[in-house]
């Protein structure tokens, strides 16, 4: 391939030609380029002087106390609520903090991201579902998510207590055999649905296998240019970034 480099003095920036075609994607994209140039203007190397500088000890200690310490303050106030009501001894206290994370991740997304909108949206969407979901392990509302959805709600009697003997007592549940399977059924499908709806969280947050779409793209004999928007559908947090 016939690239040669031209530097020019009088302004200040360089170049890097290329007059033979380029034939990108091989088998996968028919894209073919027949001229590339490429400028490096000052700003450029003023960057990497820039990324250079911020490697230094002075400059780290400038961003601490410049940056770091008021995106802390920041960040206490975002958390507040869930800093001030966390314990280290149920897990539903990380998915509170998780949970907030990932709303502010979405609120920022939504305003601040230049992605293209198909695959954005998608990440958005996936983002919120998470949420949702994470928040039914918070409050704790799988009972009730099980009795919307069978149609009917446990049974609940009044406990009495019993004398037993002369100095004791015990409790007795009026709840009659035929109330025990009622309620059977519901406690059941809330475990049920509490499994699905982890499972879910966990395959969102994991995302989709990339075998899966570089199976697709052989598959393809028409090479569909919107292959890859086809197949995202927005999981995947490692890519929750913009």
């Amino acid at each position: 391939m016939g690239i040669f480099f031209e530097f020019d003095r009088n302004k200040s920036k360089s170049k890097i030609k290329d007059h033979k075609l380029i034939k990108l994607y091989k088998q996968n994209h028919k894209i073919i380029t027949t001229h590339m140039e490429v400028n490096f203007t000052p700003s450029f190397f003023e960057s990497l002087k820039r990324i250079s500088r911020h490697e230094t000890w002075w400059y780290k200690t400038y961003e601490f106390f410049r940056y770091d310490i008021v995106r802390f303050f920041g960040n206490v106030w975002r958390f507040r609520k869930e800093l001030y009501s966390f314990y280290p001894c149920d897990f539903r206290y990380n998915l509170r903090m998780l949970k907030k994370s990932i709303e502010l991740s979405v609120d920022n997304m939504e305003r601040f991201s230049h992605e293209v909108t198909i695959s954005r949206d998608k990440k958005v969407q996936k983002m919120k579902r998470v949420v949702e979901l994470i928040n039914h392990f918070v409050e704790e509302d799988f009972i009730e998510q099980a009795e919307k959805e069978i149609g009917y709600e446990i049974v609940i009697k009044d406990w009495e207590f019993e004398k037993v003997g002369e100095n004791s007592v015990r409790l007795v549940d009026n709840k009659n055999e035929e109330d025990q399977c009622h309620n059977r059924v519901v406690y059941d499908k809330s475990i049920e649905i509490e499994k699905s709806q982890w499972k879910e969280i966990c395959q969102i947050l994991q995302g989709q296998d990339i075998e899966d779409y570089y199976d697709l793209m052989k598959l393809d004999t028409e090479k569909s240019e919107d292959i890859w928007d086809k197949w995202f559908d927005g999981s995947g947090s490692l890519g929750w970034w913009y």
